[in-house]
């Protein structure tokens, strides 16, 4: 039987369940969904049930979310090949008629491009958010098969008093 608060509360410190077990994921509409998902993973012998018929629209939930989160990081990349694309056409104009440049040459213009820098910042954060929601997804669908099996043992032990 899990304990009240689940397996993070007992094994994981304080200071660390907001680090790592809070997500933050803006969605196309401006709004903006941010919690901390481990007790959206935890099982209560106590409430099964009850447990069992909200897995689903938990599940479907977790999975629109991480459908918004990859519409993000396929946005930003978009928009970091455009700019890339933008920075080496402007660098080709201003370089002197008739002159080559370089791949690297063109690679370190990009790098050092401010916008190109803030999308990869933002980049990293959307692909941060992403993997947490993959991970929620997969203990999403773990949760519902331990709920199932749970489910029968506490029916069977129920016939059995």
């Amino acid at each position: 039987m899990t304990q009240p608060g689940g397996w993070v509360a007992h094994n994981v410190p304080k200071e660390l369940i907001n680090a790592i077990y809070k997500i933050r994921v803006d969605l196309q509409n401006g709004k903006i969904i941010e919690r901390n998902f481990s007790t959206d993973l935890t099982i209560d012998y106590e409430i099964l049930e009850e447990q069992l018929a909200e897995t689903p629209a938990a599940f479907a939930l977790w999975s629109s979310v991480l459908a918004e989160q990859r519409f993000v990081v396929a946005k930003l990349e978009r928009l970091i090949a455009r700019r890339r694309a933008k920075v080496c056409n402007n660098a080709r104009e201003v370089a002197e008629e008739g002159a080559k440049l370089h791949k690297y040459v063109l690679d370190e213009i990009v790098e050092g491009d401010d916008e190109i820098l803030k999308l990869q910042g933002q980049l990293m954060i959307a692909n941060r958010s992403l993997s947490k929601l993959y991970g929620i997804v997969d203990a999403m669908k773990m949760k519902s098969e331990h709920l199932r099996s749970l489910a029968g043992f506490k029916r069977q032990e129920m016939r059995n008093s």
